[in-house]
């Protein structure tokens, strides 16, 4: 599962789906012969399955590895009346490099399909090997880990009102909080103190005599008074040769800013095996206008900046999927993708 899992970030995204289950068997008994049994309860309602596929492993590694491959079968088993006993079809045997074992799998998607469309809580099947008795399957189990992996689309897509809705409560419960600890608190400072009864004061001789003095300037009203455009553009001119100023140009224009938040402080490290930390990055800073070629702002917005006359804004121009590789509450492996969640750069749109 980590070597899906590093595929999943190397491509950002994956077309056989956006959730993916590693699911190992129970040895359970059907018709009086061993069969594996994999849990396949608890998906979504609204999940679709694109593809299932049954791994096998052929742990000793030898020449008759390709011929015994060959001899090894393996069926679904129907444990309901509406479905139907299938052969699986092999779609894959390869060699996990030159010391690695033997690996088949078999394309599973019919029969996990029509499981989880006839509300089955478990998918059965049966491994056979032609012309030869299987060991028994605890046996088998151990040595060869067999496991069902099932690729499938959920719909990641946030709802804003349910968001909307949970950020208003935080902010409620906040406010009824901090209105009890004010309560606390005047009812504590209820009695006062001596200093302050004390009157302020007075300082209007003061204020008087400077609004009459500015009264009787003979000076007031003549003389012109530069414009506001003016003054700023006299400002812009000296401080335009500024180092430190241009500086602090550099530093407000558009980009990226963010932290690293560790998985450990929120406790997911229980479960969740990758990533360690999350990326938490937003985009920050000013567009000038009109567009520097420099700033890396698209050719709509150096338009828009000219003739427009609603401001160009920082926004994210490259969006990263997020995946987690975790362990949920049936112990199955997981990886989930959601798209578009990481920013990956920013510019001026």
């Amino acid at each position: 599962m980590k070597d899906l899992y590093q595929i999943f970030i190397d491509e950002d995204s994956n077309e056989d789906g956006n959730l993916v289950r590693a699911i190992e068997p129970a040895v359970g008994k059907f018709e009086g012969q061993e069969v594996l049994v994999f849990d396949v309860e608890g998906f979504d309602a609204h999940e679709s399955i694109m593809r299932a596929e049954l791994h096998f492993f052929l742990r000793r590694r030898d020449a008759f590895s390709r011929r015994r491959s060959r001899q090894i079968r393996a069926k679904s088993v129907c444990v309901n009346e509406y479905c139907r006993q299938q052969t699986l079809k092999k779609i894959r045997g390869n060699s996990e490099g030159e010391e690695g074992d033997y690996k088949v799998v078999w394309d599973a998607t019919k029969s996990v399909f029509d499981s989880y469309h006839l509300d089955a809580k478990q998918a059965v099947f049966r491994i056979t090997r032609e012309h030869s008795k299987m060991r028994p399957y605890s046996e088998m189990i151990r040595k060869s880990t067999p496991f069902l992996l099932i690729y499938s689309k959920v719909n990641h897509t946030l709802d804003t009102k349910t968001v909307i809705q949970q950020t208003e409560q935080t902010k409620r419960k906040r406010r009824d909080l901090g209105a009890e600890e004010m309560r606390e608190y005047y009812t504590y400072n209820s009695i006062p103190l001596d200093n302050d009864e004390k009157e302020p004061r007075k300082r209007g001789r003061k204020n008087s005599l400077s609004e009459e003095m500015s009264s009787e300037d003979v000076w007031q009203g003549f003389g012109e008074e530069t414009s506001r455009e003016e003054r700023e553009r006299k400002a812009n001119e000296e401080l335009a040769n500024d180092v430190r100023v241009v500086l602090l140009q550099n530093k407000n224009r558009c980009h990226k800013e963010g932290t690293l938040v560790s998985l450990k402080h929120f406790g997911w490290d229980r479960f969740v095996m990758e990533p360690k930390t999350i990326e938490t990055s937003f985009c920050k800073g000013k567009c000038a206008k009109p567009m520097l070629t420099s700033g890396k702002a698209s050719n709509h917005a150096m338009l828009q900046s000219l003739f427009a006359a609603e401001p160009v804004c920082c926004a994210p121009t490259n969006l990263k999927s997020l995946n987690f590789l975790y362990r949920d509450e049936k112990g199955r492996t997981v990886i989930r993708n959601y798209s578009k969640m990481l920013i990956g750069s920013c510019s001026c749109l």
